[in-house]
């Protein structure tokens, strides 16, 4: 599926909120990953869960699993008010209780952060946070480290039912290929769209040249074009983006979630 395929069959809301509002047989985990840091990721995980959101009626939890000051409190203008490490300790016994933990911006989905800086994250930590949550929402949208190695993104990513990875070149593109087949997470790739966040309005060569090789390897993607309001590094208010931007991201959550359906394979 190419980004103009995808975005062009996603401009009416109701085709939109058919396919985004479908039950669900468990929370879907969507894992938003990127060979390095600087890629658009978190902003891209934020406009996912942003649109998934709106379109349910049952929770979307964003979830912040990247090492180091996040940029999703701020650029959300939230403040949550305990921390993802608190929660894996903790103990819910209900949804009003669990909910004590995360942050719910404007019509946005609910945030669930690591405010406890400093500290790293385990993939036992996060699965404890994020397991707890589970019973009470349809889809949790994760921001990943940067790089698919660590042994965090690792058992985020076994544990995902669908991968987003953010890519600005063909090189990353190559990079993220190459380990998904050298490793054991090839079955990955059959739940994996891309999405090529570009640093112009128009397709590049290296833009071209990445969209060349997901063709070739059958892996669906969409263009993210640049955005001037989201490049502004200001807080994210979806009605100020472009409306391109808003309609690639649409068919990104739509293309995500048809993948998170897919019955998961060895």
């Amino acid at each position: 599926m190419s980004g103009a395929s995808a975005v062009g069959g996603l401009r009416d809301q109701s085709s939109l909120a058919t396919r985004l509002g479908r039950p669900v047989p468990s929370c879907r985990r969507i894992a938003v990953t990127s060979m390095r840091v600087g890629t658009g990721r978190s902003v891209t995980a934020m406009l996912l869960a942003g649109i998934i959101q709106q379109q349910r009626e049952d929770r979307v939890i964003l979830v912040d699993a990247a090492p180091g000051t996040s940029a999703i409190p701020a650029r959300l203008e939230v403040t949550p008010p305990r921390s993802l490490h608190e929660l894996a300790t903790a103990r819910p016994r209900s949804w009003e209780e669990a909910s004590g933990f995360l942050a719910k911006p404007q019509n946005g989905p609910w945030v669930l952060s690591q405010t406890t800086i400093g500290t790293p994250l385990s993939y036992d930590t996060f699965q404890a946070a994020v397991g707890r949550l589970s019973r009470y929402a349809a889809v949790s949208v994760i921001d990943c480290p940067a790089g698919l190695t660590s042994d965090l993104s690792r058992g985020i990513l076994t544990s995902a039912h669908a991968q987003v990875l953010v890519a600005n070149n063909a090189a990353d593109v190559q990079e993220a290929l190459t380990w998904c087949r050298t490793t054991n997470h090839t079955s990955l790739l059959s739940r994996t769209v891309v999405a090529l966040a570009t640093r112009s309005r128009r397709a590049t060569t290296e833009t071209k040249e990445a969209q060349g090789l997901l063709s070739n390897a059958g892996i669906p993607y969409i263009r993210l074009p640049h955005d001037r309001h989201i490049a502004a590094g200001s807080a994210l208010d979806p009605v100020r983006t472009a409306t391109t931007t808003r309609d690639a991201a649409a068919a990104l959550a739509v293309t995500a979630f048809d993948l998170s359906l897919m019955e998961k394979t060895s």
